[in-house]
């Protein structure tokens, strides 16, 4: 998924809806994927988490500050986005 995750960026960045939606969808799933091993995390605060997560990723594809070399880690299931933003 690197490389169809990164053409996914590229269309939301030049502001291709359906690409959001997607990327929305995708962004949704894998915080879901995450947080249910959280225990203790009820599920209002695990949807805000996600909420939250989906808000400030929006900031960051759409400025551009998601490198390439990040691209595998955000394929993969972690806690922390450590490295993601460039």
């Amino acid at each position: 998924m690197p490389g169809e995750l990164h053409a996914l960026l590229e269309r939301c960045r030049a502001g291709d809806t359906p690409a959001w939606e997607r990327f929305a969808e995708w962004v949704k799933t894998r915080g879901r994927a995450v947080l249910g091993s959280v225990d203790r995390l009820s599920r209002a605060d695990g949807e805000d988490a996600v909420a939250e997560t989906l808000k400030s990723l929006v900031t960051v594809v759409r400025r551009g500050e998601i490198a390439e070399a990040a691209m595998p880690r955000l394929t993969r299931t972690s806690a922390r986005p450590s490295g993601i933003v460039r």
